[in-house]
């Protein structure tokens, strides 16, 4: 309370000073006074300043109670409609720009008059448009002379009808074309500088149509080098000679127009002329433009849907792409028609930086189509050997394509979205797209990275697998001869790559999620509890994997082999993580957890002993034999179709068993595991003649009995007797 008091205090003497002060008996009895009296109004507002000093001060230690304020009536006032005003506005800004031709027909006609500067001594107009005239058809008449003069050099490089040029002739013809571009921009900047010098309306008029005349040659160059109207060996695009002429002649038509459009509006703007009447003018154009694309579009319906169809893989996606391509007119119209009404609304509110972003994205949109069409023409006319039968093997240049398409389609599609964010929306300047592409840079780089990376995996795995695959290993193989198995790298290759592209993809994710702003710890933490919970609750899962990797840790089996494991026997034709899949002889396909194998049999490893009987007469020379088999097996060996095939040649083993009437004869081989049955086939063929020629019989499943005595039907029952114990005898 004492600073209460001090300030009660301090107040009480404020106002009796003040009221001293103000006392007339005191002024009359003091002496002449130093200063001049207070008027009333200054003594109430020293009062009042003070007296609310205090009341604040009171109110801030708390003793005095303040009443709550109680809040003020809203007053309920409608809301205004957002969308419908700008409506409004939008078409009263229309209203504006159409009533605004008038005045860009007074600034087209002021165009004559600031040109001509003959009133100052300068040039006149007649003499401006004749020199620039001159300037042009010298820049367009030199292209066209080197073209001429170098015409002949031209198809000696591209060659004759039948051939296809390499890639350096190729090179070579567009280095030509280049000199005649290379001419086109010394000889119209070489007569700007002699007759157009200084920085005055007609000299940057010329600088202008000198700009548009050398940027639409460049694009015909692009254009030429693509379509080649008559020079078809040379062409990119697999189109025929009409159709290359039509599309070449109407592009150049529609460029030089839409580049004449545009020289028009620079014009207007150099000019200063009236924001309304350059929206008048891109109004018009707008029309304009609009009706032009249509119409080309529809005379260049055929030549176009061939030229896009003629790149379509029918491999993949064939028959929506084939789709698209040949409906690529509605497509095209519905481009247009969004271009159109983008330049409407940018002509209307006088945003004039739509038109640049217009032409840019045009522009790439071509750039893109030309790249694709590059693409093809290198996958089907450069890198393929005339007349060669197309292997199915993985290619390097394949994946160098994915990747450079992957590569341009990003940058593509970021240059359009920086231009119609930043430049055009304005929902960020240059500064504020640094800052949020950041993030998003780190990302797709990322994410461009694990895409090399994966695509790289794949072409290094397919490609090992594809080389040491059975059928690569052994092309000209018979049908019914088993083919060789695959290596045990080819083997777990296919598990390798499946563990590296799950590991490119968890970095991968690590990497972009941060820049996301999304925290990679709940992550992680959620997945480590998935994986232990998945272990504990897919026993049979994580002992199939188990198993698997086991089994292949021991090469128990490759692709290719032919195995047993239980009931089940056949070709192992691949796996997964968690079984294999057998193809039986007969065709069945069996799919086996590496839980239930158990124990793996395999016919296909290293070597394979082949033993096999036949049934000689008791008489036969043994020794005889013995060398007949062994002419037989040299044989074998020096036949080109089987010597590599044996380790060991085929030979007489000895006697396996005596039989009533016949000597068991073993013969044996050892041969590599892939066709084992094949030589046996093969040697029982060669060996029956080779007997035949060294007059070694085979067993007869007759029996002769003689019977001393005794009566007719009993011998022949003793003959029917022995003749039955000797074909049921074991071989």
């Amino acid at each position: 309370m004492r600073p209460l008091f001090r300030d009660f205090f301090r107040f009480f003497f404020s106002i009796l000073i003040i009221l001293c002060a103000t006392n007339e008996p005191l002024k009359a009895q003091s002496k002449p006074p130093a200063t001049p009296a207070m008027t009333q109004q200054l003594i109430d507002d020293v009062v009042d300043a003070i007296s609310t000093a205090v009341v604040e001060k009171l109110k801030k230690d708390g003793t005095i109670a303040t009443k709550p304020t109680e809040p003020a009536p809203v007053t309920s006032e409608p809301e205004l409609d957002i969308a419908a005003d700008r409506v409004t506005a939008f078409a009263a800004q229309a209203d504006v720009v159409l009533r605004s031709y008038p005045e860009l027909w007074r600034n087209l006609t002021r165009i004559p008059t600031i040109l001509d500067k003959s009133q100052s001594g300068g040039r006149g107009l007649g003499a401006f448009f004749l020199l620039l005239c001159m300037t042009v058809a010298a820049a367009l008449g030199s292209e066209a002379f080197l073209g001429r003069a170098l015409e002949s050099i031209r198809r000696r490089l591209a060659g004759d009808k039948t051939e296809t040029p390499g890639f350096w002739p190729l090179v070579g013809i567009a280095c030509l074309d280049a000199l005649g571009l290379a001419a086109v921009w010394l000889v119209s900047y070489g007569f700007l500088g002699i007759w157009f010098r200084g920085s005055d309306e007609q000299a940057r008029l010329a600088a202008a149509v000198v700009s548009m005349i050398y940027y639409w040659r460049f694009y015909m160059f692009v254009l030429r080098i693509f379509f080649r109207p008559q020079l078809a060996t040379a062409r990119l695009a697999t189109v025929d000679d009409a159709d290359a002429g039509a599309i070449y002649l109407r592009l150049s038509a529609v460029i030089a127009v839409i580049m004449s459009l545009r020289l028009v509006f620079r014009i207007l703007t150099a000019i200063k002329s009236p924001p309304e009447a350059i929206s008048a003018w891109l109004l018009l154009t707008s029309c304009l433009g609009l009706g032009l694309l249509l119409w080309t579009a529809w005379r260049l319906q055929r030549p176009v849907a061939a030229w896009l169809s003629s790149m379509i893989n029918p491999i993949k996606f064939g028959n929506l792409k084939l789709s698209l391509a040949r409906n690529w007119l509605s497509i095209a119209a519905l481009i247009f028609l969004g271009f159109f009404l983008t330049q409407i609304y940018g002509a209307i509110t006088a945003h004039f930086i739509i038109p640049t972003t217009l032409l840019l994205t045009l522009n790439l949109f071509i750039a893109l189509l030309l790249f694709e069409t590059f693409l093809h023409f290198i996958t089907k006319r450069t890198f393929a050997t005339a007349g060669s039968v197309t292997t199915s093997g993985p290619r390097a240049r394949d994946v160098i394509m994915r990747c450079m398409r992957v590569a341009l389609y990003i940058g593509v599609g970021t240059a359009i979205a920086q231009a119609w964010i930043v430049d055009v929306a304005g929902f960020l300047d240059s500064g504020q797209w640094s800052t949020r592409t950041q993030a998003a840079l780190t990302v797709g780089s990322a994410g461009f990275l694990a895409y090399v990376c994966w695509q790289v995996i794949n072409f290094l795995t397919d490609s090992y697998i594809y080389r040491n695959s059975p059928a690569a290993l052994a092309p000209d193989q018979e049908e019914a001869a088993a083919p060789p198995s695959a290596t045990r790298l080819a083997t777990i290759l296919p598990l390798l790559r499946l563990a590296a592209i799950i590991v490119i993809i968890v970095l991968a994710t690590l990497v972009m999620l941060p820049e996301l702003g999304i925290s990679i710890a709940p992550f992680i933490a959620a997945v480590s509890i998935f994986g232990l919970a998945l272990s504990f609750g897919s026993q049979t899962l994580v002992r199939d994997i188990v198993s698997g990797i086991f089994y292949l840790s021991d090469d128990a089996f490759r692709v290719g082999e032919y195995i047993t494991c239980g009931s089940a026997k056949g070709t192992v034709e691949g796996f997964t993580l968690r079984s294999i899949k057998l193809r039986h002889q007969n065709g069945q396909l069996y799919t086996i957890p590496f839980g239930q194998l158990g124990q793996v049999i395999n016919f296909s490893r290293d070597w394979c002993t082949m033993k096999f009987n036949l049934r000689f007469a008791r008489d036969t020379d043994v020794e005889k034999l013995r060398k007949t088999t062994k002419k037989v097996g040299l044989a074998m060996l020096e036949d080109p179709e089987f010597k590599n095939e044996f380790l060991s040649p085929l030979k007489l083993q000895g006697i396996a068993d005596v039989a009533d009437n016949a000597l068991i004869m073993r013969f044996k081989f050892t041969s590599k595991p892939n066709i084992p049955t094949l030589i046996q086939r093969e040697a029982m063929k060669r060996l029956f003649p080779a007997f035949q020629a060294a007059g070694i019989e085979f067993a007869s499943a007759t029996v002769s009995v003689q019977t001393i005595g005794g009566r007719p039907d009993e011998a022949a029952g003793a003959a029917a007797a022995a003749g039955l114990k000797a074909n049921t005898s074991p071989t």
